[in-house]
């Protein structure tokens, strides 16, 4: 379900953002050697980004930056 900020501020004192981009493609085996790692993993592996964001999700992110 999704819910603005002020929603999640209003039900919570706290706000879970989700994590590090970088750190979790990496892990993931991406190659982030480049200036413009951000756009090739967009391009060549964009399901990757979003299987990041949702591990952030289950381990209790309440919001994602995209």
């Amino acid at each position: 379900m999704k819910q603005t900020i002020d929603q999640i501020l209003k039900d919570n004192t706290v706000m879970v953002v989700d994590g590090s981009m970088s750190s979790a493609l990496e892990a993931l085996g991406c190659n982030l050697s480049n200036k413009l790692w951000t756009a090739t993993v967009l391009i060549e592996n964009p399901e990757l980004v979003k299987e990041v964001h949702k591990y952030y999700f289950r381990a209790g992110a309440n919001c994602g930056l995209v």
